[in-house]
């Protein structure tokens, strides 16, 4: 009766090859300019799911004729898992230096921000924080360029490149702060998993602005490195802060937030 597609090359080939009454689409691209725009299967589709709030409204913007279609529902995340496999024991040592540990997740992309987060870490170094050391999870094609960087800014002793990590979830939870320096996200599933754990988190409002309360529940910065620097120094400064946010997590109910998102989506079907 449905049939519920992505937004990518391969919606158009789903939507001529699938026989149904009704066609969904979801839209998760992150870089809505950049992404493949399926005009067919926009065409066919019923609704039109976004992520979030902002990430519907700038497609409506872009694609102005299918705005009656469009609405926004964000990721539910499995809460059980998440904390399951935050006891589990890590791979292997979490961080081999003492001091501040910082983590941040990710596919090493320009989207992602890690530039700005190297920059920001040699900022926090400068100002005497030696003692500190960012882990970043993740694999990708910026790898080299990000390695460079950090010899570049004369952090590679605390700008860390650990590839990926099958559970990232013990690095989380052990970390000081964790850090989401992106300049754009659909919905960050990331921060969202993070909120689980209740870690204490700083995040551009381009990965979190719908997702953390700025000093209620997560510090937002901009997606360049003076204010990143400055929203880390401000936790690193007042530890009480990490505290604050860590009981305001704890008292959200995912459940709830979860059984809402199912509900909406259900009424779809």
């Amino acid at each position: 009766d449905t049939c519920v597609i992505y937004s990518d090359r391969m919606a158009e080939i789903a939507v001529r090859a699938v026989n149904a009454d009704r066609f969904l689409m979801f839209y998760h691209n992150a870089d809505i300019g950049k992404a493949y725009h399926d005009t067919y299967g926009y065409r066919r589709s019923e609704k039109i799911i976004s992520v979030s709030q902002a990430q519907c409204k700038k497609l409506k913007q872009l694609r102005p004729a299918f705005a009656n279609k469009m609405i926004a529902i964000p990721n539910d995340v499995d809460v059980d898992s998440v904390l399951r496999r935050a006891q589990q024991p890590a791979e292997q040592p979490l961080f081999p230096h003492d001091g501040i540990h910082l983590v941040s997740c990710g596919r090493l992309a320009h989207q992602k921000g890690f530039d700005i987060a190297a920059e920001a870490c040699s900022n926090l170094v400068k100002m005497g924080y030696s003692d500190l050391h960012w882990y970043i999870l993740g694999v990708g094609p910026l790898k080299a360029e990000l390695e460079n960087l950090a010899k570049e800014y004369g952090v590679q002793e605390h700008f860390h490149l650990i590839g990926s990590r099958d559970n990232p979830f013990p690095y989380m939870t052990e970390a000081d702060l964790y850090i989401q320096p992106s300049r754009t996200e659909g919905y960050s599933l990331s921060i969202l998993e993070a909120r689980v754990l209740a870690c204490p988190t700083v995040a551009t409002y381009g990965a979190a602005g719908e997702q953390l309360e700025d000093g209620i529940n997560g510090t937002l910065c901009d997606a360049d490195a003076g204010t990143l620097t400055e929203a880390v120094a401000r936790h690193l400064q007042n530890p009480e802060l990490s505290e604050q946010y860590r009981r305001a997590l704890k008292q959200f109910s995912f459940e709830k937030a979860n059984r809402d998102i199912m509900n909406r989506i259900e009424a779809l079907l």
